[in-house]
């Protein structure tokens, strides 16, 4: 029985220094630990700066663009509404339609071909 307590004790013993080692290790890489985590978080930072100014300039590229297409749909609009009014002097598309009886009628039609006037040709 005696023997059954030494050799829990030399176990216990054996423990409790393995443990005390193993404090000793951790205490003496925690520096290391910590400048490690520490250069991480450094190239972070940095990384972090460098996104924040391609962003910056990224942000300021989509102003200009969104500008440039404003202008674009402003000047599409214009155009539209010049090339409506453009439409609108024209005044009639002559056609010249068979129709069996005279040769000579000639139609009138506007753009959105509405019939203007018929009349005949001299």
């Amino acid at each position: 029985m005696f023997e059954i307590f030494l050799y829990i004790n030399e176990i216990n013993t054996f423990l409790l220094l393995f443990i005390s080692y193993l404090l000793v290790l951790m205490i003496l890489m925690i520096p290391s630990i910590i400048n490690r985590l520490y250069r991480r978080y450094e190239h972070l930072t940095k990384e972090c700066e460098e996104k924040q100014e391609e962003f910056s300039k990224f942000e300021q590229e989509d102003i200009r663009c969104r500008e440039s297409l404003k202008h674009a749909k402003a000047k599409r609009v214009k155009l539209e509404k010049s090339l409506e009014q453009e439409e609108k002097k024209v005044v009639c598309v002559c056609v010249c339609v068979r129709t069996g009886i005279d040769e000579s009628l000639i139609v009138q039609f506007d753009m959105s071909h509405t019939l203007i006037t018929p009349y005949v040709r001299e």
